[in-house]
């Protein structure tokens, strides 16, 4: 037992001319430039623009097509408001 309060009484001290004191170092956050990462990769933008060129085209297709429609639909209504004669031209021998 008085072994243990000897060893719990003992305390080494350390002074500059006995030895090497060491300061304790205070751990603080780095910070670093930020990295700048894209939003998008270069592979999903190239996807993007292509499908974005296929709407385009397929939008100027149906356009196209609704004008003819429409063309069409003007045309047959001038046969209709033109009085063209609207019997069917059958042949027929003399």
């Amino acid at each position: 037992m008085a072994q243990l309060q000897l060893d719990d009484d003992l305390t080494e001290m350390v002074y500059p001319p006995n030895g090497m004191l060491f300061k304790e170092e205070v751990i603080g956050p780095v910070f670093c430039k930020p990295k700048l990462i894209p939003l998008k990769s270069v592979t999903l933008e190239r996807l993007e623009k292509m499908q974005q060129e296929g709407l385009e085209k397929m939008r100027q297709i149906e356009a196209q097509k609704a004008i003819e429609s429409k063309i069409e639909e003007e045309a047959a209504a001038e046969t209709v408001d033109g009085k063209v004669d609207k019997r069917t031209d059958i042949w027929q021998a003399e």
